[in-house]
C-alpha cells in the first residue's frame, strides 16, 4: 500500500530540479577542467625539462669548444719556430742585447696575431721554462712582474702555477680562487706548450674574454632561463642571474626541478641551466587566468542549456504531479502497484516502452525493498512485506535465516537460480545483491526443520559453486521482526577465516563460541618499517609471525587483522624500496585478500617469500654497492697516480673513510699497501717513457709523479736495480 499525496507546488519543484542540474553540470565541468589544467601543467613542465636539458647540453658543447679552442692555440703557438727559438737561448733574463730582436718581436707579433683570431680572449701571455720573463700581446715584463700584477703574489709562493703540464691537460682559475693573492680581472685558463717532440718548454696564459661569452650565450640560450656556468673547483665562471655565491648552484639548483646540470667531459665544467621563479610563475599566472576565464564563460552558458533540459524533462513530472494531485482531492485514495501503473500509463503514450522500463527497475525495487525489511532501524515491517507482495514475492512463513556470500558474480541470474533449486513447499528463498562481489540469501520458512534442511542444502550448494568464494551463515529466527540479527549475525560470520577451513561456510554460532570475536588485534607492528630499514629482516619476520599467532583464537582469525599486517608490511616494503632502491615488486602483496578459506596460509607463506627476498636483495644490493665501491677506488687511484701531493689521507678523504679502514681496503683490492701500489705503478710508468720517449730523467721523474729526480732515482734503482740512464740505454732509438 502507498498513499498519495497532492504534490509540492510546481514552482518550487522546477526550481529545485534546476539547482540541482545545474550544480551537477557545473561540477562536471569543473572536474574535466581541472584534469585539462593537470595535463596542461604536466605537459608545460615536461617541455620545460626537455627545454633545459637541451641548453644545458648546448652550454657543455660551449664549454667544451672554449677548452678545444684554447688547447688548439696552444698546439699552434708550440709549434711556432720562434717561440721554439727563443726558449732554446740559454739567456736567463729579461736581457734585450743578448737576445736575437728579431726573433723576439717575431715572437710578439705571432702572438698578437693568435690573440686576433680568438674573439673569447682578453689577453694571451707566455712564459718559457729557465727563462725569467714573459711575452705577452702587450709588451713583454719580467717573470716576477708578471706574477705580482695577475696574482698579487710572489712566484716562488706559487710554484704549482709555473709546472708543466700534460697534452689537453689544463688549469683552470676563477675569479679570487687564489687564497694569497688575487687573480687577474678575467678568469685565467694554463696550458702547456708542447712542441712537435712533445717536449714542455713553456706555459700558456689565457685571460677569458667573459664579456665575449656571455654575448655568445645570450644568442645561444633563452632570456627567460637562468645558465650557471661553474669549474671542477664548483668556482663561478658565467652566470645572467647575478649569482655571487659559487656555492649556491652547485648546492642548491641541482635538487630544483626546474634546473638541468651536465658535466662536460672534456673540461670537468659543471653546467646548470634553468627557467628563472619569475617565468614559471608568470606562466603559471597565465594558465589560471586562462582556465578561470573558460569557467565562468561555461557557468554563463550552462543557464540556457539546463533550462532547456529541465524545461524538457519537467513536462511529463508536471502531468503525472497534476493527475496523482486530481485524485487525491477530495479524499486520500489507496493505490496499489497497478493503480500505480495506470496513472504513469497515462503520461506515456508508448505503453510497450513502459512495461520494459517496468521489468527492468522490478528486481532493483525487490532488493531495495528486502534491505529495508533487513534494517536492524526500522519499526514498521508491514511496508516492505506488502511492497514485496505487490511486486510478486510471498514471504508467508514465520521462521527466518540468512546467508551471506562473497562471490566472483553476484549477478541476479546467477544468484536466482541457487534460490530457485533451494526453494520449496516448506521453504521460500529470496536473494539481495548489494555489491558487485558480496550478495545475500534470504530464507523464510515454516518451522525450525524446515529451516535446517533448507540451510543444509543451501551450504551444500554453495559448497560446489566455484564462484562462491566463502559464505557465512546466521542463526534461524522466529520473528521477523528479528531477521535483522540474523542478517547481521551472517555478515559478521563473513569478517572471519578458519585456519584449517573444512569447507568455504562460516558459521556464526562457532565463531563466537570459539571467542574470535573478543580477540583484540594485537600490537608489536608499530615498528616494523625501523626494524626493515635497519636491515634486520629476520626481526621483522620473527614481529610477524608472532603478531599472526596473537591474532587466531580458537581456530578463527579476523580477516581485518591480516589487511592491517598487510598494510603495515606493504608500508615496510614501499619505505624501503625507496629508501635503498630495491627492485622489488610488491604487487602481489598488494592484490592480497582474504577472501578464500586458505587465505590465512596464503598470508603465512607470503610474508614469509617477502621477508627473505628482502634480506636476499638487501643482500645482493650490499655486496653491489662494495664492488662498486671497489672499482671507484682504483679507478681514482689511476687517475690521480701521479699527482707529486697524492696520499692515503687524499684517497680516505675522497671517499669518506678513515685512513686505516682505506688502507685495509688497499691491500684487500691489490694485495700491496698503498705506498707499495703506487710506487710500483708510478715506476712502470716511467719505465715506458725511458723506453719510448726522449724525456729528461726530470721530466719522467715529474711526469711520474715525484717533485724531484732525487727521490725518483733512489726508488728507480730500488724496484729496477739499475738508474734510470742505464735502463734507457736498453732500448735504443
Amino acid at each position: 500500500m502507498m498513499h498519495l499525496r497532492k504534490p509540492a507546488f510546481p514552482t518550487v519543484t522546477y526550481k529545485r530540479m534546476f539547482w540541482k542540474h545545474y550544480m551537477q553540470y557545473a561540477l562536471i565541468f569543473l572536474a574535466l577542467l581541472f584534469v585539462m589544467m593537470l595535463l596542461s601543467a604536466h605537459f608545460t613542465r615536461v617541455q620545460r625539462q626537455e627545454s633545459v636539458k637541451q641548453a644545458a647540453a648546448a652550454l657543455s658543447g660551449y664549454a667544451d669548444s672554449v677548452i678545444t679552442e684554447a688547447q688548439r692555440l696552444a698546439v699552434n703557438i708550440g709549434r711556432n719556430e720562434s717561440f721554439r727559438t727563443l726558449s732554446s737561448s740559454d739567456t736567463a733574463e729579461l736581457d734585450f742585447t743578448q737576445l736575437d730582436s728579431t726573433v723576439f718581436f717575431t715572437a710578439q707579433k705571432n702572438l698578437v696575431s693568435f690573440k686576433a683570431l680568438n674573439r673569447r680572449i682578453e689577453s694571451l701571455s707566455i712564459r718559457l721554462y729557465g727563462h725569467r720573463y714573459v711575452i705577452s700581446d702587450s709588451g713583454t715584463i719580467t717573470l716576477d712582474s708578471f706574477y705580482q700584477s695577475a696574482f698579487n703574489a710572489d712566484p716562488e709562493e706559487d710554484p704549482e702555477y709555473l709546472n708543466p703540464l700534460g697534452p689537453r691537460k689544463f688549469r683552470f682559475l676563477a675569479q679570487g680562487s687564489i687564497v694569497k693573492g688575487q687573480t687577474p680581472a678575467h678568469p685565467m685558463l694554463i696550458l702547456s706548450l708542447i712542441n712537435n717532440n712533445t717536449t714542455h718548454y713553456g706555459n700558456l696564459f689565457l685571460s677569458l674574454d667573459e664579456h665575449q661569452m656571455e654575448e655568445d650565450l645570450a644568442a645561444l640560450i633563452s632570456d627567460d632561463m637562468e645558465y650557471f656556468l661553474l669549474d671542477a673547483d664548483h668556482q663561478l665562471i658565467l652566470s645572467n642571474s647575478g649569482q655571487t655565491d659559487a656555492g649556491l648552484p652547485d648546492g642548491v639548483l641541482k635538487q630544483d626541478s626546474r634546473f638541468a646540470s651536465t658535466a662536460d667531459s672534456l673540461s670537468g665544467w659543471l653546467c646548470t641551466v634553468g627557467y628563472s621563479d619569475a617565468f614559471v610563475k608568470r606562466q603559471l599566472r597565465n594558465q589560471l587566468l586562462l582556465f578561470s576565464g573558460l569557467f565562468l564563460l561555461i557557468l554563463l552558458g550552462l543557464f540556457p542549456l539546463t533550462h532547456l533540459i529541465c524545461s524538457r524533462n519537467y513536462a511529463p513530472i508536471h502531468e503525472l504531479s497534476s493527475i496523482v494531485g486530481a485524485g487525491s482531492t477530495d479524499t486520500e485514495t489507496e493505490m496499489e502497484y497497478e493503480a500505480l501503473k495506470k496513472a504513469i500509463q497515462s503520461v506515456f503514450e508508448n505503453k510497450a516502452l513502459l512495461e520494459e522500463q517496468i521489468l527492468i527497475y522490478r528486481p532493483l525495487l525487490i532488493n531495495s525493498l528486502l534491505l529495508d525489511l533487513l534494517d536492524s532501524t526500522r519499526h514498521d515491517y508491514a511496508s516492505p512485506l506488502s511492497g514485496l507482495k505487490s511486486l510478486g514475492i510471498v514471504l508467508p512463513f514465520p521462521v527466518w535465516q540468512c546467508i551471506s556470500v562473497i562471490t566472483d558474480n553476484a549477478a541476479p541470474g546467477f544468484l536466482e537460480r541457487i534460490c530457485r533449486d533451494i526453494s520449496s513447499e516448506n521453504t521460500v528463498c529470496v536473494f539481495i545483491s548489494y555489491r558487485r562481489r558480496q550478495g545475500a540469501l534470504v530464507l523464510n520458512s515454516s518451522d525450525n526443520r524446515s529451516a535446517d534442511d533448507a540451510c543444509k542444502r543451501l551450504a551444500d550448494r554453495l559448497e560446489r559453486e566455484e564462484q562462491i568464494l566463502a559464505f557465512g551463515t546466521g542463526c534461524t529466527s522466529g520473528d521477523v521482526r528479528l531477521a535483522s540479527v540474523s542478517y547481521e549475525q551472517s555478515q559478521n560470520a563473513l569478517d572471519y577465516l578458519a585456519l584449517r577451513p573444512a569447507g568455504k561456510g562460516i558459521s556464526f554460532d562457532s565463531v563466537n563460541q570459539a571467542g574470535a570475536r573478543s580477540v583484540r588485534r594485537p600490537s608489536g607492528l608499530d615498528n616494523l618499517e625501523v626494524v626493515f630499514s635497519a636491515g634486520h629482516f629476520e626481526e621483522g619476520e620473527r614481529l610477524l609471525m608472532e603478531y599472526l599467532d596473537g591474532a587466531c583464537s580458537g581456530g578463527f582469525v579476523r580477516k581485518s587483522y591480516l589487511l592491517y599486517a598487510r598494510d603495515r608490511l606493504l608500508s615496510a616494503v614501499q619505505k624501503l624500496r625507496e629508501s635503498q632502491k630495491l627492485s622489488f615488486d610488491e604487487e602481489r602483496l598488494a592484490q592480497f585478500q582474504p577472501e578464500k578459506p586458505s587465505s590465512y596460509e596464503e598470508f603465512y607463506g607470503l610474508v614469509l617469500t617477502v621477508c627473505r627476498e628482502l634480506e636476499s636483495l638487501s643482500a645482493s644490493q650490499e655486496e653491489q654497492a662494495v664492488s662498486d665501491s671497489s672499482r671507484q677506488i682504483l679507478r681514482f687511484l689511476e687517475e690521480h697516480l701521479c699527482d707529486e701531493m697524492f696520499s692515503l689521507s687524499q684517497l680516505a678523504a675522497a671517499f669518506g673513510l678513515s685512513e686505516s679502514m682505506m688502507s685495509r681496503r688497499v691491500k684487500q683490492l691489490t694485495g700491496q699497501t698503498f705506498l707499495a701500489y703506487v710506487t710500483q705503478k708510478r715506476i712502470d710508468l716511467a719505465c715506458r717513457l725511458l723506453a719510448t720517449t726522449d724525456m729528461s730523467v726530470l721530466s719522467v721523474a715529474k711526469a711520474s709523479g715525484y717533485e724531484n729526480d732525487i727521490t725518483f732515482r733512489r726508488l728507480f734503482k730500488k724496484y729496477m736495480r739499475v738508474t734510470p740512464g742505464e735502463y734507457r740505454s736498453q732500448f735504443p732509438s
